[in-house]
């Protein structure tokens, strides 16, 4: 009986205890996995939270960047990769919005001129 529990506590220790590395990558990757999924249906203050979460993702990256394996390196990488993407998209988003509702507003002031 002793022998069980002590394994148990071996076992909750060991699996309790992960490194700092590991913590930061598991919370990048629930972060990422959760952004990717759910970026399509942000609003603009959303898209400015993800954005202050990505950014200390990224002022950290560096302190652990040294400790990480290669496989979690090429990870968080490609997860970088994907955000920028998502990122992008939805500036040139607005851009178009904010164009568009220029234009429109232009032609609206030349319909008035030319009547």
């Amino acid at each position: 009986m002793k022998k069980i529990l002590f394994s148990l506590i071996v076992i909750c220790c060991l699996s309790s205890c992960r490194s700092v590395e590991q913590r930061y990558v598991d919370n990048y990757s629930r972060f990422a996995e959760k952004f990717l999924t759910e970026c399509n249906d942000y609003t603009q203050k959303d898209w400015e939270a993800a954005a202050a979460k990505y950014e200390q993702f990224r002022e950290q990256y560096p302190t652990h960047m040294a400790n990480l394996t290669p496989e979690q390196r090429r990870n968080i990488e490609t997860y970088n990769s994907k955000i920028n993407a998502e990122f992008i998209k939805h500036e040139v988003n607005v851009g178009t919005e904010q164009l568009r509702s220029i234009i429109n507003e232009a032609v609206g002031t030349l319909n008035e001129l030319l009547q």
